[in-house]
């Protein structure tokens, strides 16, 4: 199974800022995606700081989530030959 993460989708879904944090520029929107990832998700204060400083550190690590909920959930029954996008909702489960 093909699956591909995309973390504005990821973002969405847990009513996280999805848009405007890529630019170098955008480390207040990056920010505060990150106050609203440590409801749930623990990191070093090394770790903060890499993703408010970096959009990719910040990418890297929201679409982990999608290869969690891929690999919890397991194969659909049917999928497109081109793959899935997967996204873990809310509570854990998995949306494709």
């Amino acid at each position: 199974m093909l699956v591909e993460a995309f973390p504005a989708a990821q973002l969405h879904s847990w009513n996280l800022p999805s848009s405007g944090y890529s630019k170098p520029e955008q480390q207040e929107m990056r920010e505060r995606i990150l106050v609203g990832l440590a409801e749930f998700l623990s990191f070093t204060a090394t770790q903060y700081e890499e993703m408010s400083r970096s959009p990719d550190a910040l990418d890297a690590t929201v679409a982990a989530f999608a290869a969690i909920a891929a690999a919890q959930h397991g194969r659909p029954a049917e999928y497109p030959i081109d793959g899935l996008i997967a996204v873990m909702n809310q509570y854990g489960s998995l949306d494709l």
